[in-house]
């Protein structure tokens, strides 16, 4: 999903020099680039997790507020409609949450 090679790179890099960077006294700036580097990493990573559960919350939420407001006009109209029609509608509407789970997947793995 996202790229840790430049992070390996300078660690193996590292590690293969690590007798010049201690002969230099460089070995505190070695671990801070290294931990600077995890960090970019890391925020990237963690802001598309945290815009992907937003988007869940409000697919979940979208969907159950339609679900719950065509079952109310369900309840309102049951004398003038067959209730078995209503019911297979119901179940097309509880799909479309999962349609929802499905894109909101889709679109966050892009």
């Amino acid at each position: 999903k996202y790229s840790r090679s430049p992070i390996y790179a300078d660690f193996s890099q590292a590690l293969t020099g690590m007798s010049s960077i201690r002969a230099y006294h460089k070995t505190d700036q070695f671990i801070k680039h290294l931990e600077s580097m995890v960090d970019r990493n890391s925020i990237a990573n963690i802001t598309s997790q945290n815009a992907s559960q937003w988007l869940a919350i409000r697919l979940d939420f979208l969907g159950s507020i339609i679900t719950f407001f065509y079952r109310g006009y369900c309840n309102s109209c049951e004398r003038i409609h067959s209730s078995w029609l209503y019911g297979i509608r119901t179940i097309i509407f509880l799909s479309i949450n999962n349609i929802f789970k499905i894109l909101r997947k889709n679109v966050s793995t892009i």
